[in-house]
């Protein structure tokens, strides 16, 4: 079975607190979650059903996941919860990222705009020359045409 994707979940050792999963093992990064109870490490009990601390879904536990659940031992980073009853928790993008995104868009809409008005002042440029440059060789042809009646 795959390990779950990374979130914020109850700690698996029972403190009112969410904690990190990052796909493969738990941090050590804790939230305060103010809905759930602290039972302890050892004390949760099939009246223990749901927890509804996150908005978005409502996950349950079962028997499976609070025996898969990592203690506090020397090797509980190594283990890991992959039962399916482990909820899903879609981690949210953090302001950082929205605005960098908002802020990176926004030079690359910047960028193409200043490109196509270099790229349309240059093509009027380049035709204006070679106008001027149509205007002198016919200048310079008079000039010729001129100088060779005048001799």
């Amino acid at each position: 079975m795959s390990n779950p994707v990374e979130g914020w979940y109850p700690d698996p050792a029972g403190t009112a607190q969410l904690r990190w999963w990052d796909g493969y093992s738990w941090t050590d990064d804790y939230l305060p979650d103010d809905t759930v109870q602290d039972y302890g490490a050892d004390s949760y009990s099939e009246a223990d059903q749901a927890y509804t601390g996150f908005q978005d879904a409502a996950p349950t536990y079962d028997a499976g996941y609070r025996d898969a659940a990592p203690t506090y031992d020397a090797g509980y980073r190594d283990t890991a919860p992959t039962d399916d009853s482990v909820p899903q928790a879609r981690p949210k993008a953090p302001a950082k990222q929205l605005a960098t995104t908002v802020i990176l868009s926004l030079l690359i809409v910047a960028f193409t705009v200043g490109a196509i008005a270099t790229t349309s002042l240059f093509l009027s440029a380049n035709k204006e020359y070679k106008q001027a440059e149509q205007t002198l060789n016919q200048a310079n042809e008079d000039l010729q045409t001129v100088q060779g009646e005048s001799k």
